[in-house]
């Protein structure tokens, strides 16, 4: 229902982004009005936080590795 997302209204959105650092996905209810929110299960995971750091570009310094992550909500 893209229509009623993006008129305000509320609206089930499942998405997944899948990449070679981690792995993402939503499923729930969205809103996008003036107080717009998200409501679901979202789940992060990745083999290695420093690889996804290294892949954001976020200027990490060279140390020791840090190890797998998980995060489910």
């Amino acid at each position: 229902k893209p229509l009623v997302l993006f008129a305000g209204g509320a609206a089930p959105v499942t998405l997944s982004f899948k990449a070679a650092p981690a792995t993402f996905s939503f499923d729930g209810t969205a809103s996008m009005s003036d107080n717009a929110y998200l409501d679901g299960q979202a789940k992060f995971a990745a083999p290695s936080l420093r690889r996804v750091l290294e892949w954001s570009q976020a200027g990490l310094a060279p140390g020791a590795a840090i190890g797998a992550v998980s995060v489910t909500s």
